[in-house]
């Protein structure tokens, strides 16, 4: 007792006087210094907590208000982006929640919108030429006519594909045609009728000349070239043997002679040139002028002859054939041709191009067979077929417009879409 007295009234901590806990000091089991020690613990506390609040932030807090005030920031200028991307013009009462939304909204909407274009545009692509039936068109079109055909001088089947020399490609040009163009009659005899020009014949019987058939001629200009003085009919003229006394040098390449360059390194030769013209059934050679692309209406085109692919122009000679001429006419105009030596060296390119409609599919096939005369005198022949619908004739076609109206449309909403978000 006498320890515990002094414990209540000396500063010393009561923790020390922990090995006379056990002791039986009163009927609650606890000395009466210990609870006055709590009630001192709970005072300090409170007096530290109003202390604590009435002095300056220390270090961590002013870190974490500078954190708070980032992330703030942070989220106005996620908020703003994010309005942007939506199409919305930001405001600055607008919160995170409220942009995700109309975020999440805009978004939804372009893909539905997309969706949809993707659809129409699918479906209007296909209808505008049928996959199927053109393909069969070009492809029957062309066995049935070019590909199936053969010369009549060979006892074996020889074809377009077989062109390899100047006499083959006349060969064919003389043989082949007149077997699938201007044919009047039907298998029995029987006679077509006459067409909206006033045409009688056909093209595998269902189809309609639209175009009279022609061929376009791409010539070039000679030029003079170096070569050694023994191939030459020339004795002087190289560049290298100017000023030499016998006309000789080191190069032995002192003569010179005329070449007809490829279409790379030539120049285009616009030189009129002989043609026919047929009038009440008498052929007679008339000069061909050369004409521009934009006189021919025809652009330029890609070969496909050589390794490294040529552009040709769309300009040319041209030798038409008219229309309203027999099949007897036609070969007769084509013998001619060769009779004149119409292609020589200066010839690299020549096109023949026609034209027919099928009225069952509404599609114009546009048919070209392409023969490059290459400068070692092979010839290459090889064909480009396209089919096309033009004008708006059937409810199809009407309702095809419409679907190209709604890409269209969808396109300009697109950049607008995009051009206004450029804005905000």
């Amino acid at each position: 007792r006498r320890l515990v007295k002094e414990c209540c009234t000396t500063p010393v901590p009561c923790k020390l006087l922990g090995h006379i806990e056990s002791l039986q000091l009163s009927s609650s089991g606890s000395p009466q210094c210990f609870q006055q020690e709590e009630m001192a613990k709970k005072d300090e506390s409170n007096g530290n907590a109003q202390q604590a609040s009435s002095v300056k932030p220390g270090a961590y807090e002013l870190q974490r208000q500078k954190s708070m005030a980032i992330l703030q920031q942070g989220g106005n200028t996620l908020a703003r982006r994010l309005s942007i991307a939506a199409g919305v013009r930001y405001k600055e009462s607008f919160d995170i929640e409220q942009v995700s939304k109309l975020f999440r909204k805009s978004k939804a909407h372009e893909f539905w919108i997309y969706l949809f274009f993707l659809i129409v545009f699918s479906a209007s692509s296909l209808q505008q030429r049928p996959v199927e039936e053109t393909y069969d068109l070009i492809h029957q079109v062309y066995d049935g006519t070019v590909s199936g055909s053969s010369f009549l001088s060979t006892t074996y089947f020889k074809g377009i594909n077989d062109i390899g020399s100047i006499d083959d490609f006349w060969g064919w040009l003389t043989e082949v045609p007149p077997q699938f163009l201007y044919q009047y009659n039907w298998y029995n005899g029987s006679s077509f009728a006459s067409d909206f020009q006033g045409v009688r014949w056909r093209v595998l019987q269902n189809n309609i000349i639209v175009q009279p058939p022609r061929l376009r001629q791409i010539r070039i200009q000679p030029e003079k070239c170096e070569v050694p003085r023994r191939m030459s009919s020339q004795e002087y003229g190289g560049l290298i043997s100017q000023g030499s006394s016998n006309g000789t040098n080191f190069y032995m390449t002192d003569g010179i002679s005329t070449c007809y360059p490829r279409m790379p390194n030539a120049k285009i030769s616009t030189a009129a040139i002989q043609g026919l013209q047929i009038a009440n059934g008498t052929i007679s050679a008339v000069p061909l002028p050369y004409k521009t692309a934009a006189e021919l209406n025809t652009k330029s085109f890609m070969s496909r002859g050589s390794t490294t692919p040529i552009s040709y122009e769309g300009g040319g000679f041209v030798q038409e054939f008219p229309l309203n001429i027999s099949n007897d006419e036609f070969k007769s105009m084509l013998s001619e041709l060769k009779a004149m030596r119409w292609t020589d060296r200066q010839t690299r390119a020549v096109f023949f191009d026609w034209v027919v409609y099928n009225q069952e599919l509404n599609t114009f096939l546009s048919v070209r067979l392409v023969f490059e005369f290459q400068p070692h005198g092979f010839v290459v022949g090889y064909q480009s077929l396209r089919a096309m619908r033009m004008g708006y004739v059937r409810a199809n076609d009407v309702f095809l417009l419409v679907m190209d109206m709604v890409v269209y449309g969808i396109v300009f909403f697109s950049i607008f879409n995009s051009c206004y978000k450029v804005y905000l």
